[in-house]
């Protein structure tokens, strides 16, 4: 009978994903000390089980994000795991880095036209096949999440300044990823950002929308616009503004 060299047994990692983006460190530290990040949960494993016995070979097969690198990672030592045991007799040598050859600092996009860049691809080239490439990593809600929490500050920033120059009696308050909008009466409007989808949810009197970034604009499935709604929102709560 071949001997166990690798047991994995009921792994689960859960990461604690900052809901806001910070621009710099020190602002993140800051914010962490007055308890002021909100997070949300994301388990990039759940329950994983299997063995290797001495002298065999595995391939790990799954889509992008399923979590392939996490459970090397895990297995090397690199990462503990939230939940389950890693039972391993011999060394250990992890050789290559999945994100090797790109910049952390730049998001999915940018990364995909910069190394296009250093291939050859001319920026043309990269816009015709940029929907095939975006398909083919089977990553497109983490593809820009910078340039969305950027978009969101915008919006904030905007409805917050609109209501102060039209001079609406209303108070605004914001907490991690809820925007919220308190009138005279108390009634509130609730605006979210979902992060995991990349878009914006607006909830009021009138009901619940859901609005995503296109073509410069956040829009919902039926083509309306965020900021028309919105101002039909505010209406609805008994106060006229135009954004």
């Amino acid at each position: 009978m071949k001997e166990t060299v690798v047991e994995v047994k009921d792994v689960s990692i859960k990461f604690n994903m900052s809901s806001e983006k910070y621009d710099s460190f020190k602002e993140y530290i800051i914010k962490m000390i007055k308890q002021q990040i909100t997070y949300h949960s994301f388990w990039a494993l759940k329950n994983v089980s299997f063995e290797v016995k001495k002298g065999d070979t595995l391939g790990l097969i799954g889509l992008n994000g399923s979590g392939k690198s996490t459970i090397l990672k895990i297995i090397a030592g690199i990462l503990r795991p939230t939940q389950g045991t890693v039972k391993v007799k011999g060394k250990i040598a992890p050789l290559i880095e999945l994100g090797a050859g790109f910049d952390g600092d730049l998001t999915g996009e940018e990364n995909v036209y910069l190394n296009g860049a250093l291939l050859g691809y001319s920026q043309s080239e990269m816009k015709k096949n940029y929907r095939d490439i975006v398909e083919f990593s089977e990553l497109e809600n983490f593809m820009n999440v910078a340039e969305f929490h950027q978009n969101i500050e915008q919006v904030w920033q905007k409805i917050e300044e609109t209501l102060e120059n039209q001079d609406c009696d209303v108070d605004c308050e914001t907490q991690g990823s809820v925007f919220t909008i308190t009138f005279d009466d108390r009634s509130q409007i609730v605006i979210n950002k979902q992060e995991p989808l990349l878009e914006l949810w607006l909830a009021s009197r009138l009901g619940g929308f859901h609005f995503a970034y296109k073509n410069n604009d956040w829009v919902a499935n039926d083509g309306k616009r965020f900021w028309d709604s919105l101002t039909e929102a505010v209406a609805a709560h008994g106060e006229t503004v135009t954004f």
